[in-house]
């Protein structure tokens, strides 16, 4: 489990948000939870925006 970094790859998101990383590539796809490439596979997702996708509203 990470400690206080502001990025977490899809696995450590998947794990703080208790869901399956299927889920946080869905969330990201679709646009819910913005993320970035870092080198040509991985991609990082702040923090923060991880919290406000977990926090919105279900439509």
């Amino acid at each position: 489990m990470p400690t206080t970094r502001d990025e977490l790859n899809i696995v450590e998101c998947a794990e703080e948000a208790h869901r399956h990383h299927s889920t946080i590539r869905r969330w990201i796809k679709s646009g819910i939870l913005p993320a970035h490439r870092v080198g040509p596979r991985e991609l990082r997702v702040n923090r923060l925006d991880l919290v406000l996708a977990m926090n919105r509203p279900i439509r």
